[in-house]
């Protein structure tokens, strides 16, 4: 950690992209981690296939247009799950930059994710893409997760797609609300892997 706070002090490697190779694999180091500015982190023991796929994700997404070789099969497009088949999209809105890198993380294998740190841009999204979940922090500083709802409701292609609120709260008051709103659950932070991902799977 030490190693990764002067990379990312010094201006001439400060954005150079970072994955942390560790034996602690916890969420809590993962998020400390990723606070630093690290990209990923590699849980060992890895795999050869595991570093190559993680080395060209991190790749692709720092070099968008950097020539991209074919990938084995066994690694599957983006876009596809294992066997083949499209990805379920689960769109996340967050005005934490590091908490959305940590969800994209945690679910990139598993599902295609758009991340989205500015809540007043999601019409523009909502234009291109048809997610199969929302992920909606409770407390932004410019729309709420509860503003968004009837922007997201007001689509018809939109309205009957669940949605699942992220938040540090857990009053009486907030959770009527959300109940109010139609939300099928509710994530409380600091997000832990294991809840993130059974309560999504429960609903989409």
């Amino acid at each position: 950690m030490e190693v990764l706070k002067r990379l990312k002090a010094d201006s001439r490697f400060a954005s150079i992209p970072v994955i942390y190779v560790t034996s602690i694999g916890d969420d809590r180091s993962v998020f400390e981690h990723l606070k630093l500015g690290a990209y990923s982190n590699l849980t060992k023991p890895f795999t050869a296939e595991e570093l190559l796929s993680r080395v060209e994700n991190c790749l692709s997404d720092y070099f968008p247009k950097r020539p991209k070789p074919p990938k084995p099969k066994a690694f599957g497009a983006s876009e596809k799950d294992g066997t083949g088949e499209s990805k379920k999209i689960i769109v996340a809105v967050d005005d934490a930059p590091e908490l959305l890198r940590m969800v994209y993380l945690l679910l990139r294998n598993d599902y295609k994710v758009h991340t989205l740190s500015e809540p007043e841009k999601l019409e523009a999204l909502l234009e291109t893409v048809k997610p199969d979940l929302f992920l909606l922090d409770y407390h932004m500083p410019v729309r709420t997760g509860f503003d968004l709802v009837p922007i997201i409701q007001s689509y018809e292609k939109h309205k009957d797609t669940p949605f699942i609120f992220l938040t540090n709260e857990k009053s009486e008051e907030c959770l009527n609300e959300a109940t109010r709103l139609g939300a099928k659950d509710y994530i409380i932070k600091p997000i832990r892997a294991d809840v993130l991902r059974e309560k999504i799977s429960k609903y989409i």
